[in-house]
């Protein structure tokens, strides 16, 4: 009989399938019926615990979402005017001017000063008999009167031991206030030459108002920046040529140095032009230092400042389509030529006359505290009714996060208010 299979390779054990158990099955069989069943239940409830701790999770996430993604900003496009100044003219008065008829209706000013100085060492040309007085600034005080205090020229101050110093100009000491004296800076000059007229501090009295207790008591000096320079002697010198050359570039040294200084010493709040900085220079000081001649060069810096709101809102008035509430700020500086011109009246009264030309945007602000509160908890339809009290804002978008949020922030603090920078 003929076998048709076909024949082929014997099998070998490698080729059989075997179905191996699980081990942890295995494991289990080999348990006791309730220690297996117990194995069982701790997997299921391992499940169970990581099941509930994922929805746990992702309901946290939800709950959070509205504070993370919780924010409400408002967008404001200001009001915008323009005006155009031609010779424009203003007034500013003193800001600690007394009369209320002197200050109604104008703009004032205050001053910021300081004193810098620079030096200069020279080759001597030779040696020479020399007689200098001394020099410096003293402050003088007015707690007599609110009004000023006129001081002829040449009035003295007096040392305690003595020594006498004098101005070499009228002065006008302002009035003193409800909390302080008025005050003045002046540069002094020593009656004789000498070393000894040399006073790096002290107090000085007036011996002209000696028979004037009262005013003699309440006004009063004291020295602000050393006096110096007096000298008599031998000393080195120098030719008037380099002498007058040294005192040039020194003069614009101080002079550069003054004007870099500016920005950083005036009040972030204010304004300031540069005609209303002035530079008034002491006498040169000459002193030996071994054995060459040091040349030295002061100057007391004066910027007339105004309060950036005050000097926006007064030169606005009259713009035609003034909002009736807020206070203007001025787009851009640049597009207007500002001169100042201090004057002084027969009475002594100092004002500053100011003459404005060119083009300006005032950009009209408003409250942002006040908005807040009108806004805090209030429906979002609220805003177009609310935003009719603020005249000077032109249109508001309010964007409130989450979207399905339909109140703006009960807390204040949680608004972002964004001013939008007009582009024409």
């Amino acid at each position: 009989m003929i076998d048709n299979k076909p024949q082929g390779k014997r099998p070998s054990i490698r080729d059989l399938q075997i179905d191996r158990p699980r081990t942890d099955t295995m494991k289990e069989r080999r348990m006791p019926p309730q220690q297996a069943k117990r194995q069982r239940r701790r997997k299921r409830g391992g499940i169970g615990w990581w099941l509930l701790a994922g929805v746990l999770f992702v309901a946290a996430i939800i709950i959070s979402l509205p504070v993370i993604f919780s924010d409400t900003t408002i967008k404001i496009t200001p009001v915008v005017t323009k005006a155009v100044f031609d010779n424009a003219v203003f007034n500013a008065v003193p800001a600690d001017a007394q009369s209320d008829e002197q200050s109604a209706g104008l703009l004032q000013y205050s001053k910021v000063e300081w004193t810098t100085s620079k030096s200069k060492v020279l080759e001597p040309t030779g040696r020479e008999q020399v007689e200098e007085k001394a020099s410096g600034v003293i402050t003088v005080y007015n707690n007599y009167t609110s009004k000023k205090q006129r001081l002829i020229k040449n009035t003295r101050f007096q040392t305690s031991d003595g020594r006498v110093y004098r101005v070499r100009e009228s002065i006008m000491v302002p009035g003193k206030t409800a909390s302080a004296p008025g005050e003045l800076d002046v540069t002094v000059y020593a009656d004789e030459a000498g070393e000894s007229y040399n006073l790096q501090s002290g107090d000085l009295t007036l011996p002209g108002l000696k028979s004037l207790p009262d005013m003699y008591s309440a006004i009063y000096a004291k020295v602000k920046t050393p006096i110096t320079g007096g000298f008599k002697g031998e000393r080195a010198i120098v030719s008037d040529e380099d002498k007058a050359t040294a005192i040039a570039e020194l003069k614009e040294q101080v002079r550069q140095e003054a004007l870099s200084e500016v920005e950083g010493r005036i009040p972030s709040d204010t304004i300031y032009f540069d005609s209303g900085v002035s530079l008034e220079f002491a006498e040169p000081q000459e002193s030996e230092v071994d054995g060459k001649v040091q040349v030295s060069q002061s100057a007391k810096v004066s910027v007339i400042v105004f309060d950036k709101k005050d000097f926006a809102t007064t030169i606005s008035q009259g713009v035609a389509g003034n909002p009736d509430k807020g206070y203007p700020t001025i787009k851009d500086m640049s597009t207007m030529t500002v001169n100042l011109e201090q004057q002084e009246q027969d009475d002594g009264t100092e004002s500053v006359k100011i003459l404005i030309n060119g083009k300006a945007d005032f950009i009209w602000m408003f409250d942002e505290d006040t908005l807040r509160a009108d806004l805090a908890g209030k429906q979002r339809e609220a805003l177009k009714t609310i935003l009719a009290g603020y005249p000077t804002i032109k249109n508001a978008e309010a964007i409130i996060r989450p979207f399905w949020r339909k109140r703006f922030p009960t807390n204040p603090k949680d608004f972002t208010i964004e001013i939008l920078t007009p582009t024409s």
